[in-house]
């Protein structure tokens, strides 16, 4: 059967669509975009409808996934349509399930070989306690970077939008370790502290991960204009 070919009125309004909808996120977008002309296409041609009629069966199709809603895991309060949502809540789950796996097992194992390191712990302490702090600063420092180009930039995708959810957290974690001495007066390194250490970690990693994927949905949108 021969493919519809929309006119530049008919794209215009699925666009608006979208816009009303909230959905201003690249990497998403397109992919709804190309879904719902789809969608439009197949209600025309199985039922012989107009563009508007087949528009409007559509768009109460999609009702559900459009819809403006908010998630205890991305943080109450903070809207967005509902399958931006679904999807940050699918990718921070697998982080947040992995992020307990690793912090448990590898702090338990730093914990472990600090034991055995005490000595050299002690002869070095001070290094030690200044090279975490001045590696907590610079992560600090990459992140705060990271979430200015993203807030400053008009390309938003859903890893920007993850993003903004998850530095918050991030940045606490960095003051804890900043205002407090990884070492106590002992010379020994409470179990809690590596626990946030290497939560810290981490969170700057997964962070860095969605730095990458944002601009490289960036990078294929400008592409695409």
């Amino acid at each position: 059967m021969k493919e519809l070919k929309f006119t530049r009125e008919e794209l215009e309004q699925v666009d608006r669509y979208l816009n009303i909808k909230g959905l201003v996120f690249v990497d998403v977008r397109f992919e709804i975009f190309d879904h719902l002309l789809m969608d439009i296409e197949a209600e025309m041609k199985s039922k012989n409808l107009l563009f508007d009629i087949a528009f409007e069966n559509v768009c109460l199709k999609w009702k559900e996934s459009m819809k403006s809603t908010d998630s205890h895991w991305v943080g109450k309060g903070h809207f967005a349509p509902k399958i931006i949502i679904d999807k940050s809540v699918q990718i921070l789950k697998k982080y947040y399930t992995i992020l307990l796996v690793m912090m448990l097992v590898s702090a338990l194992i730093i914990y472990i070989v600090l034991g055995y390191l005490n000595t050299i712990i002690v002869t070095y302490v001070s290094f030690f306690d200044t090279a975490i702090k001045v590696a907590v600063s610079g992560a600090t420092f990459l992140g705060g970077y990271w979430i200015y180009k993203m807030n400053k930039s008009k390309v938003k995708s859903s890893f920007s939008f993850m993003f903004s959810k998850v530095f918050f957290p991030f940045i606490l974690l960095n003051i804890s370790i900043l205002s407090n001495d990884f070492f106590t007066e002992s010379l020994n390194v409470s179990f809690l502290s590596i626990l946030i250490l290497v939560c810290a970690i981490q969170s700057f990693i997964f962070l860095f991960n969605l730095w990458y994927q944002h601009n490289k949905q960036v990078s294929i949108y400008k592409k695409q204009l």
